[in-house]
């Protein structure tokens, strides 16, 4: 088990050590790549903690608030379009695959 407490949500990332299964990210404004990619064989999700945001996947525009969440299957081109100015969204991943993301 383990165990993390007052965990500091302005780090960009959490449990990225290569001991996890799974990365975590608290993304906030400021914070946001815009750069519209893909992933050959990976999962993203998105779960907005605080705010909202509005991301496109695979040419669809999406808008979510505090507990929308958005699952980013490989292949799905996608985008972080924005954010209001009091957003905290929770990116969970698997470990990074060498080639694996491509940007369009």
């Amino acid at each position: 088990m383990v165990v993390k407490e007052n965990i500091d949500l302005e780090k960009k990332w959490l449990c990225d050590d290569g001991q996890n299964p799974i990365q975590l990210r608290v993304i906030v404004p400021g914070d946001i790549s815009k750069v519209e990619h893909y992933h050959k064989s990976m999962h993203e999700y998105f779960l907005v903690m605080q705010g909202e945001m509005e991301i496109k996947v695979a040419e669809r525009v999406v808008k979510l608030g505090p507990g929308g969440l958005v699952v980013v299957e490989p292949g799905e081109t996608h985008v972080i379009l924005s954010t209001s100015i009091d957003a905290k969204i929770l990116l969970l991943m698997p470990p990074p695959v060498p080639g694996d993301k491509v940007n369009v």
